[in-house]
């Protein structure tokens, strides 16, 4: 069995091993700002230190684009402070109506009971509980809209909360959304709507699996790299 907590360094970066009875070669990769070396299961202490120093010049000229990549933004949740949604901006706005937070003429109207002590953190759970809620609407009507594009529909849609993806198609047929992608401009929430979509013809990432979502999204690259090199500023958290 892999050692999943196998580690190396270069020049004090941390790179994780991970190896695989697959694999017959070495490769190496980013994800989550985390590299990454796969390697053989078998492979020795030495082949593994001969790989990383022949991959040492692309690890340091990728952590240099990585320490000076623009950081994920934070916010105070004052009143009038605006919020990415789609392709606008919403306005943080309080009202006395103690109903669910709602979307009126771009302003996110939230109730905030003068004996809540933590403010902030009070805020952010209502902005994130609007996003989902409302944000499950507006996922759900774009899924039914290139469902029929798509030629196949899903059992139910959902949302939630992920780490490190922006949706999921299950066995079972049901889609999943991380709400964060509604952070995102349209036509990136068209793209990851029609990428878990696409998994209801072909349950891999196989040519014929991305040649349905380029039927549906002829430029779909351009939409796959923006969210490669934006994804990680999707992000609402509280500035404190």
């Amino acid at each position: 069995m892999a050692n999943q907590n196998e580690t190396n360094y270069v020049d004090n970066i941390s790179i994780k091993i991970i190896r695989s009875k697959r694999r017959r070669t070495f490769g190496i990769q980013i994800k989550e700002g985390d590299f990454i070396l796969r390697a053989p299961s078998r492979a020795s202490p030495r082949s593994i230190e001969h790989s990383l120093n022949s991959f040492t010049p692309w690890i340091r000229q990728k952590q240099a684009i990585l320490e000076t990549a623009e950081k994920a933004p934070t916010y105070t949740y004052q009143f009038g402070e605006q919020f990415p949604w789609l392709d606008t901006k919403l306005i943080l706005t309080s009202t006395d109506k103690r109903d669910m937070p709602k979307l009126t003429n771009k302003n996110l109207l939230i109730h905030v009971p003068s004996t809540v002590h933590n403010q902030i953190a009070y805020k952010h759970k209502r902005v994130v509980q609007f996003y989902k809620h409302v944000g499950l609407k507006h996922l759900t009507a774009r899924v039914n809209y290139f469902a029929d594009i798509v030629g196949r529909r899903p059992q139910d849609v959902r949302i939630y909360s992920y780490k490190r993806r922006w949706g999921s198609c299950s066995s079972q047929r049901v889609i999943t959304f991380n709400w964060s992608i509604l952070l995102a401009p349209t036509s990136i929430v068209d793209y990851v709507v029609v990428h878990e979509l696409a998994h209801l013809i072909h349950f891999d990432h196989s040519k014929s699996y991305w040649q349905v979502v380029e039927r549906v999204l002829p430029n779909y690259r351009n939409q796959q790299t923006w969210l490669k090199e934006n994804g990680h500023l999707l992000s609402i958290t509280p500035s404190h």
